[in-house]
Formats: structure tokens, C-alpha cells, sequence
């Protein structure tokens, strides 16, 4: 597999900070590995090599999160990246959005399209975590969307973060993240599932190379998505953050050893039989007592 492209364009450069640097340009450069990026190493070698590669889909979660992160944290710009229409607006008002004169009406507006009942899920989502009064002391006078450039002590690959929301503040930095859950009670198991520690880490490191300053505090703005849209600060552990760090620094390692290699394993042939690449299918416990 050529796997130049891209990491041709890896290089050792002074740590630095961006401000006002377009989203889509941030995700779409290859220049820098991305906490997403490295996530696709816990699957395989193979997965990571790929990813510029993956084909960008919309998930719904994921547009209700950019939507509460953008209502939430910039405001000002929401209306220039998103429009409302009224379901009466519609070609097909009576129609599912899957109706093909409704999907052409939707693709040929020049903004991200919100529906009624998204817009009345963001402004009350938004409404219920603007009451928390540390959230909104950090927003005033905070910092939202930097994106920040380094590269590794350890590896010396190149590596990029874009917090939502930090602030320089007595003890250290602070930082907040915004997050929509199902559940506030079980949030702990998104933060685990989602791999919400390794970001985190390379937020505090990407933090520290560009400022020269640690983060004191690592919070999440967990809201609930349904009424009465629930919410809770929660902080991450010091503890938690360095069970992040050792992970993807360890990632890093096999990313560079791939690349001097110049083996690039598929799932099969990076955790199953030397030989044939074969995977042992192991059932977990609770099947058992079905």
C-alpha cells in the first residue's frame, strides 16, 4: 500500500495556535493526526491508512451535536451555516423529508437545513446548560475552536486538537466540552465507549506544547437530548487523562512502526493467527446465561 500521500506532508514544526480556521478545512487536511484519525488505529492498521480516504456521511447524532456546539458556543454564526424551514415549506408538506421533490428541496438550500423540531431540540437544550453559571463564566472571555498544531515528544508525529471551549485561568486551563446524551445517569459509559479520555489527553498535551500551560480542569457539559433536558458537569479524573495519554501515545508507536515497515495489517492479519490471519471468535460470558 503507497501510504506517501499523506505522509509526505508530516513534518516537525513549532507548536502553534490557529484561530478562525475553517472547520471543514481542520478535518479535511492530512497534515496532522486527528484524535478521530488515531481512533481508527484501535481497529487496525489498515483502518488508520485508510481513513483520508473514508467517505464523509451525515449521522444524526452528529448534526445535533454540531448544532447544539454551534447555537451553544457561536451563535453569532449559527444562522450563517444553518436555515430553518417550516414543514409547510416543503414541496411536500404531508411528505417524509425521503420524498425525492422534499430531498431536492433540502439539497438545494445553501445552508445546513433544520427542521422545526430540531430547532425547538436546540434552542431547549441550549436554554437548560446556559443556566449552569461556571459553563457560562468560562464561555465569557473564553476561547471556542482553536485548533492547535504540535508534534509528539515521544514520536515526533505530528498531531492536531481543536477544543470546544478553554480558558486561561488562575490554577491552569480550563477546558469544557459540550456533550448531548441519551441518558446524564450513563453517561460515564459514552465516555468510555466513545474513547472520551484519549481526546481529552491530546487536548491537555496539544494545550500545553502551544501555551506552555497544563489543564487544571477537563470538564463535560453532559445534556440530555429529551425534556426536561437534564444536565451535569462532570470532571475528568487526572488519573482518567493518563489512561488516555498512555493509549494514544502507544498508538503513535504503531503508527510509526507501520510506517518504517512499511506493514499495514488488516484486522484479520494484526490480532489473528500469524499464518493464516484467522480470528478465534470468542463468545462474552453474559451469552452464556441467556
Amino acid at each position: 500500500m503507497d501510504m506517501t500521500p499523506f505522509y509526505k506532508q508530516w513534518l516537525t514544526a513549532p507548536p502553534r495556535i490557529e484561530k478562525g480556521l475553517d472547520i471543514k478545512l481542520y478535518h479535511e487536511s492530512s497534515t496532522h493526526i486527528s484524535s478521530s484519525w488515531l481512533k481508527a488505529a484501535n481497529k487496525s492498521m489498515y483502518n488508520f491508512f485508510m481513513y483520508p480516504n473514508k467517505p464523509k456521511k451525515e449521522v444524526k447524532a452528529f448534526k445535533d451535536g454540531g448544532m447544539v456546539h454551534k447555537y451553544l458556543l457561536e451563535r453569532e454564526d449559527f444562522e450563517k451555516e444553518y436555515v430553518l424551514i417550516k414543514q409547510s415549506d416543503f414541496p411536500f408538506p404531508e411528505q417524509t423529508m425521503a420524498k425525492k421533490e422534499n430531498k431536492a428541496f433540502i439539497e438545494s438550500q445553501d445552508r445546513i437545513v433544520v427542521t422545526e423540531e430540531e430547532w425547538n431540540f436546540v434552542v431547549n437544550v441550549c436554554a437548560r446548560a446556559s443556566q449552569d453559571k461556571f459553563f457560562t463564566k468560562v464561555l465569557n472571555g473564553g476561547n471556542v475552536e482553536d485548533s492547535f498544531f504540535w508534534n509528539c515528544d515521544e514520536t515526533g508525529l505530528p498531531l492536531k486538537t481543536r477544543p470546544d471551549l478553554w480558558k486561561k485561568g488562575k490554577s491552569g486551563v480550563i477546558v469544557i466540552d459540550p456533550k448531548t446524551t441519551q441518558d446524564i445517569s450513563e453517561f460515564t459509559k459514552s465516555v468510555c465507549n466513545l474513547d472520551y479520555p484519549l481526546q481529552a489527553a491530546i487536548q491537555c498535551d496539544g494545550i500545553r506544547a502551544c501555551t506552555g500551560m497544563d489543564v487544571s480542569a477537563y470538564l463535560y457539559l453532559a445534556i440530555e437530548k429529551e425534556y426536561p433536558y437534564d444536565y451535569c458537569l462532570y470532571r475528568l479524573s487526572e488519573d482518567d487523562i493518563e489512561v488516555g495519554r498512555r493509549k494514544y501515545i502507544h498508538l503513535l508507536y504503531k503508527i510509526k512502526e507501520a510506517i518504517e515497515s512499511g506493514n499495514i495489517p488488516s484486522y484479520g492479519q494484526q490480532y489473528g493467527d500469524f499464518t493464516s490471519g484467522v480470528v478465534d471468535l470468542t463468545l462474552p460470558s453474559w451469552y452464556y446465561s441467556k
